[in-house]
């Protein structure tokens, strides 16, 4: 049985300007619904800015913030129209969707498109946009993993989670944070895609964007064809290993002072700089490390591979802002 509950008033103004044809059309909504632990929260919204952040709260609070102006009457009511949210709700689940802005408006547009939503912690977030940006505030203890899927929009999250799986074609993932996650899964096209604080186990596949690691304690698997890596090792110990493939991106490792890695380094066309254990194979190009530790197998075509030994918690380079 649905427990929803409209808060405060529905505010939607249309105002045609006075000899210029124009129209300004405005909402804001708030809605309220019942969150029980676990309750999978599945939000689709298009275009639309999705702002998620966990409160000391009992229910899912939901507001929507929409306005548009310099188009007509019409075009005003239906925008506001595909942008107010609906929503479903089955055992265990709550859906919100929202559709894109509809085609054909033309001229000079302002428009405003915002969903936010506050949550208790013990929720699952499962959160989709095409343009919109995604932005997470929060610690979701229950979520391995927390879902966040964007096409061209800017993905951040700041808190923590059990894991987390990531997918973006040219939007920017950046994610802080506040303990070492399980499981960090990343997957874009063309955005850079930045990890601090941690995880257990990584995988990050990505065409062009850069990526930067830093708290790595387990195996990482990361291939990209022209964006530069930066990997950050807190724990680097026998039995853990890492892959990397990179075309024209350059390579940079950091393992804690105690690790001795095994595996190899190779590239084609660029240079390897590692000054642990090792032995340059003859046909160059290729460094085999003589360690007992971490298992590296690390290849690039094109680009320059750095093996360094790093005091963790000490600056690693680039961080995403």
């Amino acid at each position: 049985m649905p427990h929803r509950r409209l808060l405060g008033p529905l505010v939607l103004l249309l105002m045609t300007a006075t000899g210029a044809g124009a129209a300004t059309g405005e909402l804001d909504r708030s809605w309220s619904f019942h969150a029980p632990p676990g309750i999978r929260l599945v939000v689709d919204a298009a275009d639309t800015d999705v702002r998620l952040r966990v409160g000391d709260v009992t229910h899912i609070i939901v507001t929507v913030d929409l306005g548009i102006s310099g188009v007509t009457d019409h075009q005003a009511s239906t925008w506001i129209e595909h942008h107010t949210p609906r929503f479903e709700e089955t055992p265990g689940h709550l859906t919100i969707t929202l559709e894109p802005a509809p085609r054909g408006i033309l001229g000079h547009v302002t428009s405003r498109a915002r969903l936010s939503i506050v949550a208790p912690s013990r929720i699952l977030p499962d959160l989709t946009t095409t343009t919109g940006d995604i932005d997470v505030w929060g610690d979701f203890p229950e979520a391995a993993p927390l879902y966040l899927r964007t096409l061209s929009g800017k993905i951040t999250w700041t808190g923590a989670a059990g894991g987390v799986d990531l997918r973006a074609t040219t939007g920017r993932i950046q994610v802080k944070v506040v303990r070492p996650l399980e499981t960090f899964v990343a997957s874009t096209s063309g955005g850079d895609v930045t990890l601090v604080g941690g995880a257990r186990r990584a995988k990050v596949d990505t065409s062009s964007g850069g990526i930067h690691l830093e708290g790595l304690s387990g195996d990482t698997t990361v291939t990209t064809a022209s964006g530069d890596v930066t990997l950050a090792w807190d724990r680097a110990e026998e039995g853990m290993s890492a892959r990397v493939r990179s075309i024209r991106g350059a390579v940079r490792l950091l393992l804690p002072p105690t690790a001795r890695p095994s595996g190899e380094l190779r590239t084609t066309g660029g240079e390897i700089h590692c000054n642990l254990p090792g032995v340059s194979g003859p046909e160059g190009g290729v460094v085999r490390l003589e360690g007992t530790g971490p298992a590296l197998d690390v290849e690039t075509s094109s680009a320059d591979i750095s093996l360094e030994l790093h005091q963790p918690g000490a600056p690693a380079g680039r961080e995403g802002t």
